[in-house]
């Protein structure tokens, strides 16, 4: 489980401006500072965070200051299991046990 942990300082939204390639417009990308503890080759948790940014759909709020994982719904699967996109959403971790034990269990009843 990946942790990413979101200071009170951090609850600010920043608009990144990103030009489209196809017709030059440009559009803003709201992003938000998260700090991602990784896992090294021997699976121990790094010492310091890595400071990064996540971008927040259109309209949506920011991520509350707190201790995160990633939502299950952050990367989808091609056919031969290579991961196909990546779009960092967060979950709270006191939610992601609960909703990994529902997908995990419900699953093998039915």
């Amino acid at each position: 489980m990946l942790l990413v942990r979101i200071e009170p300082e951090d609850g600010a939204v920043r608009l990144k401006t990103v030009r489209r390639r196809a017709d030059g417009q440009e559009f803003q990308i709201p992003e938000q500072t998260v700090w991602v503890y990784g896992i090294d080759k021997d699976g121990h948790q790094d010492r310091h965070p890595y400071r990064s940014q996540i971008s927040l759909d259109k309209g949506q709020q920011p991520y509350a200051p707190g201790d995160y994982t990633l939502h299950p719904s952050s990367c989808r699967f091609n056919n031969y299991g290579s991961a196909l996109q990546m779009n960092m959403r967060l979950i709270p971790i006191e939610q992601f046990a609960p909703l990994l034990k529902k997908t995990l269990f419900e699953r093998k009843q039915n």
